[in-house]
């Protein structure tokens, strides 16, 4: 088994991450290597993984594993780098002709995908402290989403939908948690298990879907 340090070292080289193997072979087995990363990862955590163990729940050598991967590292970084761009391309939010968050699909989405992908963010939380490049890798995603968040609120203000003495970035930077945390609680630690998907999205909605620039008028006295 290719295990020690020169051996990993020359596997690496020869990594496949980031490219699309040449054939249909090639790539149903670097899919079964990220499936059983998936689930290796999952049972054991990311420090405790080896590369041995992947190969093993995937049926193939530690020898194969490395000749797509050079360690379990650059096997979870991609992980990530597929996710990131499924919840870029699926949590987008475009505003209406009026200048209004279109919310409730993506947050739909949002919440599909993380469902999904919910043993992938758990190791991934996990695995943010010591800071690491999955640690960066989190702050680059929560950036992502706080800069769209950022552009949708200041066409909310050229528009009139969003009051115009809002603070843009600390504004986006809330509406991003309202995303993150208790989606990772929910779907993740299991908290609140009785609310729905749509109750959630209509909760986030009617926060985020007039740009957070609603006045409400205090009731009228008699």
């Amino acid at each position: 088994m290719m295990e020690s340090g020169d051996q990993t070292k020359e596997a690496g080289s020869a990594s496949m991450r980031g490219r699309i193997p040449p054939s249909k072979r090639g790539l149903r087995t670097r899919n079964r290597i990220l499936e059983a990363a998936l689930i290796v990862f999952q049972r054991e955590g990311l420090v405790d993984a080896t590369m041995q163990a992947i190969g093993q729940e995937a049926g193939l050598s530690s020898g194969t594993v490395y000749r797509y991967f050079s360690d379990k590292a650059e096997i979870f970084a991609f992980l990530l780098q597929q996710l990131e761009k499924e919840l870029r391309e699926a949590t987008t939010l475009p505003v209406d002709e009026e200048g209004k968050l279109v919310v409730r699909p993506a947050v739909l989405s949002y919440l599909e995908l993380y469902r999904e992908h919910s043993s992938l963010y758990r190791v991934w939380w996990e695995s943010l402290e010591p800071p690491s490049e999955f640690s960066k890798a989190w702050v680059k995603m929560h950036a992502a989403y706080r800069r769209g968040f950022a552009v949708a609120l200041k066409h909310g203000k050229r528009t009139g939908i969003t009051v115009p003495d809002l603070d843009v970035d600390l504004t986006a930077e809330l509406a991003v948690l309202l995303f993150e945390r208790p989606t990772f609680t929910r779907l993740v630690l299991g908290w609140d298990g009785e609310t729905t998907d749509d109750q959630v999205a209509q909760t986030i909605e009617a926060l985020l879907g007039t740009g957070l620039g609603a006045v409400v008028s205090p009731p009228e006295t008699k």
